[in-house]
C-alpha cells in the first residue's frame, strides 16, 4: 500500500462468481487499474498548485523519478468515453469521482466493452473526469454518468514509470517543461492514461502516460 495513495479493490473483485453478462476477465483486470485516491495534503497531483504552470519545487528530494522529458507527439484517436465529472478543487473531487465511477463499473461492463481507464481534466475551470473508454457508443448509460465521443487529436506525451506517488511531482515537472519550452497548448483536456494493473505490476514498473493537448 502506497504511503499517500490507496488503491481500493474494485467492486468487480467481489463478483467473480457472479459477473454481469459480457464482463470479461480483461475488463476485470482493467478495472483494477482505475485509481481511487486517498490523498494527503502533500500529494501534489491533486493539489491545485500542481495544476498551474508555476510548478517549481514539486519534485521530491532524494527520490529518482523516471519521467521522460522529451515529449513524443502522438495522435489520440476519437474515443467513446463514459465518465463521472466533478468541478472544483482536484484534491477533493478526484478521489470522489473515482470512487463514484467504481460503483458503476459492473453496470457499464454489462452492456459495453471496456477498453481502458483514464482521467481527463482542465486546469482553468477545474473540471475533472474519471472514466472508462468503451468500444462503441454506450448501449445503456446509468443515471449519474456522462458520455462524450472525445475528439482526441494532437498531444505531447510524457511517460512516468514507477510509483503513483510520483504523479504529482511528474505533473509539476511536465508543466514546468511546457512553460520553459513554450510548448503551444490548445484549449482541450489533459489526459492521464493508466496502462497497467497495480495489483499485479511491481510498483517500480507501473506506467502512466501524461498527455498535454498541443497545437
Amino acid at each position: 500500500m502506497f504511503p499517500d495513495i490507496q488503491w481500493r479493490q474494485s467492486p468487480t473483485a467481489k463478483l467473480r462468481s457472479n459477473q454481469p453478462r459480457g464482463y470479461s476477465r480483461g475488463e476485470e483486470r482493467l478495472s483494477h487499474a482505475a485509481p481511487a485516491f486517498r490523498i494527503n495534503p502533500m500529494h501534489a497531483l491533486r493539489d491545485e498548485k500542481a495544476r498551474i504552470l508555476d510548478a517549481q519545487g514539486l519534485i521530491t528530494e532524494g527520490e529518482a523519478m523516471k519521467l521522460t522529458e522529451e515529449p513524443q507527439v502522438v495522435t489520440w484517436p476519437q474515443t467513446h468515453y463514459v465518465f463521472v465529472e466533478k468541478v472544483g478543487p482536484f484534491q477533493t473531487n478526484a478521489p470522489q469521482a473515482w470512487q463514484n465511477l467504481h460503483t458503476f463499473v459492473p453496470t457499464i461492463a454489462e452492456h459495453n466493452h471496456i477498453t481502458g481507464y483514464m482521467s481527463l481534466y482542465k486546469m482553468g475551470p477545474k473540471i475533472y473526469r474519471a472514466g472508462v473508454s468503451v468500444a462503441a457508443h454506450p448501449a445503456v448509460l446509468p443515471e449519474g454518468l456522462g458520455y462524450t465521443q472525445f475528439s482526441g487529436g494532437k498531444f505531447s506525451r510524457f511517460v512516468l514509470t514507477g510509483s503513483y506517488s510520483n504523479l504529482g511531482p511528474a505533473t509539476g515537472r511536465v508543466m514546468q517543461i511546457v512553460s520553459e519550452t513554450k510548448l503551444p497548448v490548445r484549449d482541450d483536456y489533459f489526459i492521464e492514461n493508466y496502462l497497467n494493473d497495480p495489483r499485479t505490476t511491481p510498483e517500480a514498473d507501473l506506467i502512466t502516460e501524461i498527455l498535454v493537448p498541443t497545437v
